[in-house]
């Protein structure tokens, strides 16, 4: 035989096959796929109507979750616990990032809250407890203002009852600061 016969015939035996090969295996497995595919759209149509029956939970899931996140920020600012400590913590911190190096923070004894003197709109702050903090310390103005604006970012709910500040004239542009600043905690029952 000659050499392009055997070439016709290889070719000719490799169409076969493929052919072979794409009707016996790939046109049925097609078939399945198509049928799988009718299948699970029908089973999304049915999922989809049963979710509209109950309602779209996605906005409620979203709801909830949006919730969750403000109440962990709403204990924060208003913790269960003292943790006074990591409120002063703070406080020395935001010190030393104004460029605040002589100062003292010391803290007073913990005040209830009266709730004789309460007006009725306040009443949902009984038993809040009132943590006061002395806070002493000398520095450029600047780094004054840049203290008090950095408290302004404490995640703890605080504001500064009093504040003195007295011009060093020794020492032009130093200023001595006496802050009293108050922080609170509520105690869950």
């Amino acid at each position: 035989m000659s050499s392009t016969k055997l070439n016709l015939i290889a070719i000719g035996t490799v169409i076969f096959l493929t052919a072979g090969f794409g009707l016996a295996v790939v046109r049925p497995g097609i078939r399945e796929v198509e049928e799988q595919r009718e299948l699970l759209s029908t089973e999304v149509d049915q999922v989809r109507t049963q979710q509209e029956a109950v309602g779209n939970i996605a906005d409620l899931y979203a709801e909830i979750v949006e919730l969750n996140r403000r109440m962990l920020n709403f204990r924060q600012r208003l913790p269960e616990g003292r943790e006074f400590g990591e409120f002063l913590n703070q406080l020395a911190e935001h010190l030393r990032l104004a460029e605040i190096e002589n100062y003292s923070v010391e803290p007073r004894p913990a005040m209830d809250i009266d709730e004789s003197r309460l007006p009725e709109e306040l009443k949902i702050v009984r038993g809040t407890v009132l943590l006061p903090v002395r806070v002493v310390f000398e520095g450029r103005f600047e780094a004054v203002v840049d203290f008090i604006r950095r408290m302004e970012d404490l995640p703890r709910l605080s504001h500064v009852e009093k504040i003195e500040m007295v011009n060093r004239e020794s020492q032009p542009g130093r200023i001595g600061v006496e802050l009293m600043i108050h922080t609170y905690y509520h105690p869950e029952n």
